[in-house]
């Protein structure tokens, strides 16, 4: 179990929404619209009726949620503040389907066997694996889906060199996951790999995009 008073200091929670975007953004990493993209495409090929998005931060990807087949969606994130942000974006849109936890990852509990797809993008590198996919072979139903993004590992820096000063401290805790190592955890939690693929961005750097089933 993750110690409490380590989730009171996570440098997440020192990082300001705008900082994050900002960092995220076209001017430096130029990672949220990849994901978005990322997430549009897995979640319109599986037309999840229920759908979590653990470390969701200020909801990217939310805007592509289709009510005619998707009548609940789960965003989970440690950061109340960017919570805040995911209801003022998308309350309105959403309404009553949407619902906010605001807790680690490691600690999600979700009803057994409730959740089609789950979307896990560049959350793994900031947690412990291994208790982060626990709870989602709980949550996810037999045949449930777990979409999964890792940054690769480079020359560069893991974290991209910013002017946002507080995403420096995210270098303290962001350890890359090797994708074989995860398929070796997931494989023991009974999910099974069902595709992968590496996918190059503009700065050089690589995602490995995986997608697992519940056996």
């Amino acid at each position: 179990m993750t110690d409490p008073d380590r989730l009171e200091t996570n440098p997440w929670l020192r990082v300001p929404a705008a900082d994050y975007e900002g960092h995220m953004g076209p001017e430096v990493a130029d990672q949220l619209s990849v994901l978005s993209e990322l997430f549009r495409t897995v979640y319109t090929r599986t037309h999840p009726s229920t759908v979590a998005l653990l470390g969701c931060a200020t909801g990217n990807g939310l805007e592509h949620i289709d009510r005619s087949f998707t009548d609940r969606v789960i965003a989970v994130d440690l950061n109340p503040r960017y919570l805040e942000i995911v209801r003022e974006r998308h309350s309105q849109a959403l309404g009553p389907i949407l619902e906010l936890r605001c807790e680690p990852a490691e600690h999600w509990a979700c009803e057994a066997g409730s959740v089609d797809l789950i979307w896990a993008a560049l959350l793994l590198e900031y947690g412990s694996p291994r208790s982060i996919l626990r709870r989602i072979t709980q949550a996810l139903r037999r045949g449930g889906l777990l979409s999964v993004v890792l940054q690769m590992r480079s020359a560069a820096p893991a974290v991209t060199p910013t002017p946002y000063v507080s995403l420096h401290q995210l270098e303290e805790i962001m350890r890359i996951v090797p994708p074989e190592g995860l398929q070796k955890m997931a494989a023991a939690l009974g999910l099974r790999l069902c595709e992968s693929r590496e996918h190059l961005l503009a700065t050089g750097k690589r995602f490995w995009v995986g997608l697992f089933e519940q056996c």
